[in-house]
């Protein structure tokens, strides 16, 4: 098997080649919930991870591995070891998968092809038919467990929408919903080309415990304390990211930075800042 030493990571945004219809079909609901639970605690194998990686992405015989590398480096951004692939596609493109190292869970997918391949038809895809895609990629992905506590696609924005919104594809988000209450940094993110293929997907799933929700304060109080509490700060402002200009579009704001209390924390009513 061919080894790299030089570390590589995934690029989320890029594009996708061409898939196999047979990509998108359905697998049964215990295939995967036997994915998550076949690693228990042990770091899985080469051979066990690139086995769970082509059962969930139903990768055929025309799919041909380049490399394998477990990376302990990834442990600083998503606490837990990371099977990373290249795959191979016999007539062109490379697929990258990142995979949780104990569960083989996918956490990552990117296919990246020229941009100019998707252009042409950008808008060949209806936003139901672009869901379409993205809920069946999702079914072989995530558990019957994990789709249960998911909002409708799109319900909620997407934190990282500005990281998004140079790139080629549509996006398809699916918010964690916990106790009735939306997690939005949490949940599964696609990126669907025109050509009516994932281009992207991530997983966001903290494991970590959640604050108890019954504890809450009344969101009259809340109310209360962000106006008693909540200041922005007032200066000169560079918009050309957030309104996508060249340069030169400055304006005078009131806004919040990093050290103005902003946000009201729903359990102790305090004021914090970001």
């Amino acid at each position: 098997m061919l080894k790299r030493t030089t570390s590589w990571g995934f690029s989320l945004g890029v594009s996708s080649a061409i898939l196999m219809t047979t990509v998108f079909a359905s697998v049964g609901e215990e295939s995967l919930t036997t994915v998550v639970h076949a690693a228990a605690e042990k770091t899985l194998s080469e051979e066990e991870a690139i086995a769970l990686a082509k059962k969930q992405l139903m990768l055929s015989g025309e799919y041909k591995l380049e490399m394998a590398k477990l990376e302990d480096s990834y442990e600083h951004l998503w606490q837990k070891a990371m099977w990373n692939s290249i795959w191979n596609k016999k007539d062109g493109g490379s697929i990258y998968v990142q995979q949780d190292a104990r569960t083989g869970t996918i956490w990552n997918y990117t296919y990246p092809v020229a941009e100019e391949d998707l252009g042409s038809n950008e808008k060949k895809l209806t936003e139901d038919q672009t869901i379409q895609v993205a809920t069946q990629f999702l079914e072989r992905v995530a558990t019957e467990e994990e789709r249960s506590r998911l909002s409708k696609p799109n319900e909620y924005p997407d934190p990282y929408v500005n990281y998004y919104s140079a790139k080629k594809g549509t996006i398809v988000n699916f918010t964690r919903i916990e106790n009735g209450i939306p997690f939005l940094e949490n949940g599964f993110r696609f990126r669907v080309g025109s050509n009516g293929e994932v281009i992207g997907f991530e997983r966001h799933w903290s494991e970590g415990k959640l604050p108890d929700a019954s504890k809450v304060i009344e969101i009259t109080e809340a109310e209360k304390k962000w106006d008693e509490g909540a200041f922005p700060s007032f200066f000169y402002k560079d918009m050309s990211s957030r309104v996508q200009k060249e340069s030169e579009s400055y304006q005078l704001v009131y806004d919040f930075q990093r050290i103005d209390p902003q946000v009201v924390d729903a359990i102790t009513g305090k004021m914090l800042d970001s």
